[in-house]
């Protein structure tokens, strides 16, 4: 992370992709497609000297009419990073000699989808690109199941999958019995 970020996050989708925000957003959003900020790796010490509690609630005050139902905080993330990508500004001191200046921190890091496989990403239609590149290159480091996509057997096999391995293996067997507890249960699907 730079000094200045505080938060990584993964894209709302994929490139090539068109998102939520980009077909329904009415708000600003950070970058082409939004972040999704189900999966949240936080520096809350950066965040306290960013001021983040005042700016959030700033943002909240000024767009609270645009927030759509059930959207909670990743509303108002979008919106307050889209303010802080990182602008490079040229400025001029008082003896007129030129000087860069970082207009806005840049809040935001992103991650790959590998670090946020959401259902989505498994989810294709209209011959969009289908995948999660980092996922198929590196493997999956965390997947993250929204509504009823663990519990979801005919749209979504692969999470409904993972859903059994976990809830067939006891949490009370020690760390090594337990992966291999797993390794046992995901060979035999």
């Amino acid at each position: 992370m730079k000094k200045s970020e505080f938060i990584a996050v993964s894209a709302m989708t994929e490139p090539g992709t068109i998102s939520w925000f980009q077909k329904h957003s009415k708000f600003p959003h950070y970058g082409e497609r939004g972040v999704n900020t189900g999966i949240s790796l936080m520096n809350l010490t950066r965040m306290r000297l960013q001021n983040f509690e005042d700016l959030i609630f700033k943002v909240r005050k000024n767009y609270e009419h645009l927030r759509p139902a059930g959207s909670g905080d990743q509303f108002l993330q979008n919106i307050l990073y889209s303010f802080h990508p990182g602008k490079l500004v040229t400025s001029r001191d008082k003896n007129m000699a030129i000087k860069n200046v970082l207009k806005f921190a840049e809040f935001v890091s992103l991650f790959p989808c590998d670090w946020n496989l959401r259902p989505l990403h498994c989810n294709c239609k209209n011959d969009a690109p289908c995948a999660c590149a980092s996922a198929i290159q590196n493997g999956v480091a965390v997947i993250h199941a929204t509504k009823s996509a663990f519990t979801n057997n005919v749209r979504l096999p692969l999470f409904r999958s993972i859903f059994n391995i976990f809830t067939g293996v006891s949490t009370k067997l020690s760390p090594v019995v337990y992966i291999k507890s797993l390794r046992t249960t995901y060979d035999r699907l």
